[in-house]
């Protein structure tokens, strides 16, 4: 069996890549899906073939490590996939991470890794490295891989900046293709135990759900998202949800000031922000204000 584990920043498209991921496995594949939050939202996006674990409230990587080892072992002892899919939370400590899943590792002869991938935001990079330092960094010097995603505009120097931070780091490329190329697994690779970094540090970041039920609401998604950038709802980083409209409902995805909606069948409304001195009286009000009333 196979730890692969698809990891970066808040938004990045971990998601994304994973759906193009699964399908080039062969064999049994299930997914262990880290929120931040109390909710998943992104659970969604897979299909109803493979099977996804939900830890939720936390990160994996620390105050949930105990929820995500004994996950891990349910799933090798009682599914025996070929492959286990990580995709942690988006303010996970990718150095953590590892040792926990080398303890895994160590724990069971038939586990070894498979691809440990970061993504990158090309056109968040720069700033999000001002604004989180090690933090950040730490998930590209802990990476063998790296995908650069969304605006790619910029490509060229952020590789040339990553390749400073990790000198040794491959890219993969056209990945929105469906190109994920093979990759050796990590114990042909005993250089690899050098990317485990003995300290990280932690954001200070908080998540705060709206569970808004079966109501639907009148949603304009320019006026949302004038209000997470001006700083009305806090310093929010990152928002996604499932929104019911009056005809219809809509995922909703917000990173790096930008925000998509994308049509899709759904009973239920729920929306997950996260960031920093988040002012949950003033979303909780901008919900209501917009309730609509059968």
């Amino acid at each position: 069996m196979k730890l692969h584990i698809i990891s970066g920043f808040l938004g990045a498209g971990k998601t994304t890549y994973i759906k193009k991921m699964i399908p080039l496995l062969d064999g049994k594949k299930a997914v262990i899906e880290n929120e931040f939050g109390d909710v998943s939202i992104d659970v969604l996006a897979f299909e109803n073939d493979v099977y996804v674990k939900e830890i939720n409230s936390g990160c994996i990587c620390c105050s949930l490590s105990g929820d995500f080892q004994q996950g891990i072992k349910t799933i090798y002892t009682s599914l025996k996939p070929d492959h286990i899919i990580i995709e942690p939370s988006g303010v996970a400590t990718l150095s953590d991470l590892l040792k926990v899943c080398k303890e895994i590792k160590e724990a069971f002869e038939d586990v070894e890794w498979g691809q440990v991938v970061t993504l990158v935001d090309c056109s968040g990079y720069f700033d999000y490295m001002e604004s989180f330092g090690e933090f950040y960094l730490d998930q590209i010097r802990c990476s063998n891989r790296v995908v650069l995603s969304h605006d790619l505009s910029n490509h060229i120097a952020v590789a040339q900046d990553i390749k400073k931070h990790n000198p040794t780091i491959l890219f993969i490329e056209d990945w929105f293709d469906d190109h994920v190329p093979s990759v050796k697994t990590v114990n042909e690779r005993e250089e690899w135990e050098r990317f485990i970094a003995d300290h990280s540090r932690r954001l200070d970041m908080e998540s705060y759900t709206l569970h808004l039920n079966d109501f639907k609401y009148d949603f304009d998604s320019q006026d949302f998202s004038d209000h997470l950038r001006s700083g009305t709802f806090g310093d929010i980083i990152r928002s996604k949800g499932v929104i019911r409209l009056k005809d219809s409902a809509a995922l909703m995805n917000y990173v790096n000031g930008k925000l998509s909606m994308d049509t899709m069948t759904s009973d239920d409304s729920k929306v997950v922000l996260i960031g920093e001195s988040i002012h949950r009286g003033v979303i909780d009000r901008y919900f209501q204000n917009r309730r609509l009333d059968d």
